[in-house]
C-alpha cells in the first residue's frame, strides 16, 4: 500500500495520533520542525506533510497494538521509536529507501527508522521494519546503554509474527493453507521431532 492509500485511512483513524504543525518560533527566524506523535507516545514521526506523518504514526500504533495482542505485556516502553520521513514523492530513489538504525544516547537508546519518499511508503515494508523496531525496543529494555552486539531478528520470527496480524485483518493467503488442510500436508509436533 502506498502514501496515497495510507492517506485514504485517516477519516477512519481520527484521533489515534497526536498530529501537530509547528510553527512557533524557536530562536532568531528558526521554526520547529513538523511532528506527530502516535497515541501511545512511543513513536514520533518527523518531516512530510501532517496527512503523511498521521498515516505513518496510525501504521506504527496498529503494529505496535498488534504485538501486544499476539505476545501480550507491552504496554510500558523505555525507548522512543523515531520515524524521519525524508526527500519528495517523485525524487531520486536512494539505495536503501528504509533504513534502521539503533544508537546509544545518554542512559537509553535511540530507534529509528528513516523513510525515503520517493517512490511513497510500502505498507507491508514499513509494518515489518515497525515490528522489528519493536522488537528491539522489547530486547533493549533490560540491557544498559550500550550496543556491543548486531541486533537481528531472525526473519521467521518476523514473518510468522507478521503473517499472523495479516490473518487477524482476514489479508492472509488463506488459499495456501486451505490446499495444505485438504492435503494433510500440515506438520505435527511428533513429525517435526526425530
Amino acid at each position: 500500500m502506498r502514501i496515497g492509500a495510507l492517506i485514504m485511512l485517516l477519516p477512519t483513524l481520527a484521533g489515534m495520533v497526536h498530529g501537530q504543525e509547528e510553527v512557533a518560533p524557536l530562536d532568531a527566524g528558526e521554526v520547529a520542525k513538523p511532528m506527530t506523535e502516535s497515541r501511545s507516545r512511543q513513536f514520533v514521526v518527523h518531516g512530510a506533510n501532517l496527512q503523511v506523518r498521521n498515516a505513518v504514526a496510525t501504521m506504527a500504533e496498529e503494529t505496535r497494538q498488534a504485538l501486544i495482542d499476539e505476545i501480550g505485556g507491552g504496554k510500558e516502553f523505555q525507548n522512543l521509536i523515531v520515524v524521519q520521513l525524508r526527500g519528495q514523492p517523485g525524487g531520486k530513489v536512494p539505495p536503501n529507501p528504509m533504513a534502521l538504525s539503533v544508537e546509544t544516547v545518554p542512559g537509553r537508546f535511540r530507534l529509528q527508522l528513516d523513510i525515503h519518499l520517493a517512490k511513497g511508503i510500502d505498507r507491508e515494508e514499513l509494518e515489518r521494519h515497525i515490528l522489528e523496531l519493536l522488537i528491539f525496543e522489547r530486547s533493549l529494555r533490560e540491557r544498559r546503554a550500550n550496543v556491543d552486539d548486531r541486533l537481528l531478528v531472525p526473519d521467521w520470527l518476523l514473518e510468522g509474527l507478521l503473517e499472523k496480524f495479516r490473518w487477524k485483518r482476514k489479508e492472509g493467503d488463506r488459499g495456501l493453507y486451505a490446499a495444505l488442510f485438504k492435503r494433510k500436508a500440515l506438520f505435527t509436533v511428533e513429525r517435526l521431532l526425530p
